[in-house]
């Protein structure tokens, strides 16, 4: 519970810079969120930049995209033989764009869950080529998500009473989360 990863990591820290201490704040928890705080109570932070999982950013591309370019988009990485040329061809640039960015980016993702495929790599060459064939356009940048930083703490206590038919009862709980 107190000398975790997170714990090793703030040792770390104030062998780095002596005169901080980081360490006294934790009593019996140490929790990822609460040592990151720590750090940026201390000043120990300049700039934070997200970054998103890979399957996230293909989700939410994936999300603005019909139901039809979805499908399309997943042919494309299959490799099905079910591409039509008519759907293909009559969806606008940006469209296609993020046709292929979902189809190219899903494929690799599932490159790097599987062992080497030569069909896969195949595929995975000319939707980079198609990509580049169509030039830059824009994709929608993912959304930062809420900061756990900036939210509640990870230490709760709770205590509720009420009734259930004709008992009556109290409960508590202490959560560490």
């Amino acid at each position: 519970m107190d000398e975790n990863c997170s714990f090793r990591l703030l040792e770390l820290l104030e062998i780095a810079r002596p005169n901080i201490d980081l360490l006294s704040t934790f009593d019996y928890k140490a929790i990822p969120t609460d040592t990151v705080r720590v750090v940026r109570d201390h000043g120990m932070i300049n700039n934070i930049n997200y970054r998103a999982s890979h399957i996230e950013q293909i989700n939410y591309i994936a999300s603005w995209l019909s139901p039809e370019q979805k499908a399309l988009a997943y042919d494309l990485s299959a490799d099905t033989g079910l591409v039509s040329g008519a759907d293909y061809k009559n969806t606008s640039p940006a469209d296609k764009q993020k046709i292929l960015y979902v189809a190219y980016n899903y494929l690799r993702y599932k490159q790097g869950k599987a062992a080497r495929d030569d069909g896969m790599a195949s595929r995975s060459h000319r939707l980079l080529v198609e990509i580049n064939e169509h030039g830059d356009t824009e994709l929608l940048s993912l959304p930062r998500p809420f900061d756990p930083i900036d939210g509640h703490q990870t230490m709760s206590l709770t205590v509720a009473a009420g009734n259930e038919g004709e008992e009556e009862f109290i409960e508590g709980q202490w959560r560490i989360t």
